[in-house]
């Protein structure tokens, strides 16, 4: 299989410059990657369990008792393990048929005021999660789930803490924005999505 690059054609395309992409490996990315090796194996765990508890429910009238308690547990972890990954491989939804149109500079003040306000939200969900935890711990007992009874407060825990590392990844994308803006650095959000190849059956 071969791979053609398919550029926009109201625009050039700029190569990417991978000193100021941020899917270049570093530190924070590492981790980033790392755990979301854990939401990886909690996916394909609540995947089993699901079709193991399906199957029993409606093949032998045997479904897996608590099975709600578990999946809601395994989403949490699937979730906020995969967040900030997710930012560093530039697989958020973004809607750029206008953001395509502005010149590099202008690309950079944009993303300068959506890293911003995505930071700000995304702190603001890490510190509630967090502060939630806190008062759980100094005020026992805290809410628990509702077949096994489990404490959930590991798990808001676990919750602020991938909402502060998708917070601390999104400080990356500020730095390199401001970067862009000064006329430092590419559009390496442009770049990645360009870099994505269509196959094309080999001749």
């Amino acid at each position: 299989m071969k791979s053609t690059i398919i550029p926009d054609k109201n625009r050039p395309v700029e190569p990417a410059d991978l000193s100021s992409s941020p899917s270049k490996p570093n530190m924070i990315n590492r981790l980033t990657r790392y755990w979301s090796y854990l939401g990886m194996v909690v996916l394909m765990g609540m995947v089993i369990l699901v079709t193991i508890d399906v199957g029993g429910r409606y093949f032998f009238n045997m479904p897996i008792d608590g099975s709600t308690d578990i999946i809601e547990i395994m989403m949490i972890i699937m979730v906020f393990s995969s967040f900030a990954y997710g930012a560093t491989e530039n697989k958020h939804v973004r809607i750029d048929f206008l953001y395509n149109r502005f010149s590099t500079v202008l690309k950079g003040y944009v993303d300068i005021f959506t890293s911003i306000l995505s930071i700000f939200i995304v702190f603001l969900i890490s510190w509630q999660l967090g502060e939630r935890a806190v008062n759980i711990i100094n005020n026992p007992p805290g809410p628990t789930t509702s077949y096994y009874g489990w404490e959930l407060m590991p798990f808001i825990a676990f919750a602020a803490f991938g909402s502060a590392l998708l917070a601390i990844q999104l400080c990356t994308w500020l730095y390199a924005s401001i970067k862009l803006a000064f006329g430092k650095g590419t559009n390496f959000q442009g770049s990645l999505n360009e870099s994505e190849a269509v196959p094309s059956p080999q001749e």
